[in-house]
């Protein structure tokens, strides 16, 4: 499904110049769910942005499927993003002037469903993670557990092959981050790609990979 040949990042010019990703090379089969870990800088997000095509790599290739997303121009990424990606954030990035039935209806709408079908579906997937009765308040107003369900389904509704999960549990106690942990194993479960960052070994565990950076490298690679 994914496959990262020889990926360098750099940011900055010159003297100032950084390399973040360093010759990184990956394939992800379509249906894992994968644990990116490594310390603070060691290149995860910007390794998850690549992925995602919010960045495109200084070198290198990133084919996903037929996809060869690193020659893609910005437009091309924007639909790229938009009919293969779903995210999913440490803080939610819920925009906290739509209700959480709201929130979940963007990726539809963003494809032009109509009102209608993306209603009932943002309801109907809400109940699944049993939310449903959360639909019309705002996300001020629920708890981060809450908020992150509400995240979750957001992405469900895009049905998206590709879950990108940045920390998704990081800001949530152990109990309510290991049962956003298994919702997004119920997600992989449906047939959906998953890679999840983050720092936490027991999160880790309940996926079926572990690959771990450090200084923008590939140090391991091992099955769970």
């Amino acid at each position: 499904m994914i496959d990262l040949k020889d990926i360098c990042m750099d940011y900055g010019m010159g003297e100032a110049k950084t390399r973040v990703l360093d010759h990184i090379e990956l394939h992800i089969k379509q249906g894992e769910i994968t644990a990116i870990m490594g310390p603070s800088g060691s290149g995860k997000t910007t390794l998850l942005n690549i992925l995602g095509a919010m960045d495109v790599p200084t070198e290198g290739t990133y084919q996903f499927k037929d996809c060869e997303v690193s020659q893609y121009g910005s437009k091309q990424l924007n639909e790229f993003r938009k009919n293969n990606i779903a995210f999913v954030f440490q803080k939610f990035e819920l925009i906290q002037g739509y209700t959480v039935r709201e929130n979940v209806e963007l990726p539809m709408r963003a494809k032009n469903i109509n009102r209608k079908e993306r209603k009932e579906k943002a309801d109907e997937i809400l109940e699944q993670l049993g939310i449903g009765h959360l639909k019309r308040k705002f996300p001020g107003h629920i708890s981060g557990g809450e908020q992150q369900r509400c995240a979750i389904a957001r992405a469900m509704a895009s049905d998206n092959d590709l879950i990108l999960a940045d920390e998704p549990t990081g800001s949530l106690d152990q109990a309510t981050g290991q049962e956003i942990m298994k919702l997004l194993k119920e997600m992989n479960q449906k047939g959906k790609t998953v890679l999840v960052v983050t720092h936490d070994e027991h999160i880790a565990n309940m996926t079926d990979r572990i690959i771990r950076l450090e200084d923008g490298r590939i140090v391991s690679d091992e099955r769970v």
